[in-house]
């Protein structure tokens, strides 16, 4: 902000551009969308750290740029108006014919904000790919740790869809697809339940740390590793003062197509989808809502032209994880 300025004239600076009928128009918009009604002439160091960050965005936006850089554009800002501003901020963004470039430390900003990403790794940006993607399978360490990955071990791939978790010592079995090249796994600290049949791993607790509104249990697992569980408050009363823990990682897909579900009963299983699409209508114009779960996570693709992604007979036979791999694409 030019500090011998008030709010308003930084405000109109960055307005220099547009036609003149229209600049006192868009800085009332601005001031208003922003908060700074009020405001109008302080000059910067009469304003909070997050005054200061309102009307910077307020001048950028008010020029109609090409493409908004925002580098961690909430960091001075309380948590209550860290939200507001976001909410405000969000919906500007989305009426704008422009770009965004995004730079953020924080996973949820970047969930609810941008529509891809790509992480800094070393130095390096991996790949470019969808927000849901980043958070439903990240590709490298880097990926999984920014994206909120609290639990990884090294890992070497075994039969079929098996890894070895060298930090756990323990064997897990996926829906997904493995590389071959994998060299990590990763299991995010809410997934875990205390109830199943496969992908067991026997824990002792070590500590618990109490959230305002969750409860963080501390495991050491029967190898070198630690896990960290995060659940609600009221669960984790019906288990206070257990010692010994099994853990579960689920292991299950499912598909449901226009609310009919195919249930996945093991990943290997390549239940019958078809059915579910021909309980709806086998009409190759038909929109079709397929929602498919994975490991946990739910991906959501709405008014699908089913046939033309998937071939009918294909149907047949497909799994969770190619269907989800070929609506993603």
């Amino acid at each position: 902000l030019f500090p011998h300025m008030t709010v308003e004239q930084n405000i109109r600076a960055g307005a220099h551009a547009r036609p003149k009928a229209e600049r006192e128009q868009a800085v009332r918009e601005v001031l208003h969308a922003f908060r700074l009604e009020g405001l109008e002439n302080n000059r910067p160091s009469q304003l909070s750290g997050g005054q200061q960050q309102r009307c910077a965005l307020a001048r950028i936006l008010v020029g109609q740029p090409e493409l908004v850089l925002l580098d961690e554009p909430f960091s001075a800002l309380d948590a209550y108006l860290k939200w507001q501003v976001e909410l405000e901020l969000s919906d500007i963004l989305k009426n704008l014919s422009c770009g965004t470039l995004f730079v953020t430390h924080n996973r949820d900003e970047v969930y609810r904000l941008c529509d891809t990403v790509c992480v800094l790794n070393e130095g390096k940006s991996d790949p470019k790919e969808t927000v849901k993607e980043l958070f439903r399978a990240p590709a490298t360490m880097g990926a999984a740790l920014i994206s909120g990955c609290k639990n990884v071990s090294a890992a070497e791939v075994k039969q079929g869809k098996t890894l070895f978790c060298k930090d756990w010592n323990v064997t897990l079995k996926t829906a997904l697809h493995v590389p071959e090249n994998i060299a990590y796994v990763g299991v995010r600290a809410h997934y875990f339940t205390t109830e199943g049949t496969e992908n067991a791993i026997p824990c002792t607790v070590e500590r618990v740390v109490e959230n305002p509104f969750s409860t963080v249990v501390m495991l050491q697992t029967t190898g070198a590793g630690r896990l960290r569980w995060e659940l609600d408050k009221a669960v984790w009363e019906t288990l206070s003062g257990t010692e010994k823990l099994t853990l579960y990682v689920p292991n299950g897909a499912e598909v449901k197509v226009n609310g009919e579900k195919a249930t996945f009963v093991s990943s290997e299983e390549k239940h019958d989808v078809y059915a579910a699409v021909i309980d709806v209508g086998n009409d190759s114009r038909h929109f079709y809502d397929v929602e498919v779960t994975l490991n946990g996570v739910t991906q959501t693709w709405k008014k699908v032209v089913l046939h033309q992604i998937v071939e009918t007979t294909e149907l047949l036979n497909i799994n969770a994880s190619d269907l989800a791999a070929k609506l993603a694409a």
